[in-house]
């Protein structure tokens, strides 16, 4: 939790937070052994319960006042309460406070904050997978997703395209429209000059 290389007065604070938090949980395990390593009464003795139970409450005492002086650490130092509360938690110790009932609102801190991990973990993996699924598929295909957009054509060059061959359609019928329209009048002309030099060769009565 504290660089050893760092310097400052923060850094001495995390020092002697980080060593009264070590002393704090070397004391827990020693109540704890002893506790565990509780002896039998032999007979009807129960001066051994006495003693035992007076070194276990001089033990608890000692860790109440350790714990406080953590807690005087953590109090003074924003920072270093902050950065604490920040620490990741395994969860084999999530599981032991659950169990124990010592801080529920803890467990479920952490808990939540190793789920939104795994959540994102999760959503990591299945976004490989798509890019992997989209990489098959366009093995097989034999086309690249973006050469196949590329060799489809456009709405608008299709419209395009389309409106040029009209527009050459309807040039072309004027064309010819036009065409027929001259070849009627030189037929006309024509006609009219052959009645009139017929009109001529006429003899005259």
């Amino acid at each position: 939790m504290v660089n050893p290389n760092s310097n400052g007065p923060i850094a001495e604070n995390a020092r002697q937070f980080q060593d009264q938090l070590h002393r704090l949980l070397s004391k827990l395990t020693d109540t704890t052994d002893f506790i565990k390593n509780w002896p039998e009464a032999k007979g009807g003795d129960g001066s051994m319960h006495v003693e035992r139970t007076s070194q276990l409450i001089t033990k608890i005492h000692t860790t109440v006042k350790m714990l406080q002086r953590v807690e005087g650490f953590l109090q003074k130092d924003a920072a270093l309460r902050e950065t604490f509360l920040q620490c990741r938690i395994p969860l084999d110790l999530l599981d032991m406070l659950d169990s124990s009932k010592v801080n529920p609102e803890l467990f479920a801190r952490g808990l939540l904050r190793e789920a939104l991990g795994q959540l994102a973990g999760l959503k990591r993996r299945k976004l490989a997978l798509e890019l992997l699924g989209g990489a098959i598929t366009s093995g097989i295909t034999g086309v690249a997703p973006t050469q196949a957009s590329e060799n489809e054509p456009l709405v608008d060059e299709e419209q395009t395209m389309n409106d040029e061959k009209d527009g050459s359609k309807k040039r072309k019928m004027e064309q010819l429209e036009d065409g027929l329209h001259g070849d009627d009048v030189d037929a006309d002309t024509t006609t009219r000059k052959k009645i009139k030099l017929e009109h001529e060769n006429e003899p005259a009565p």
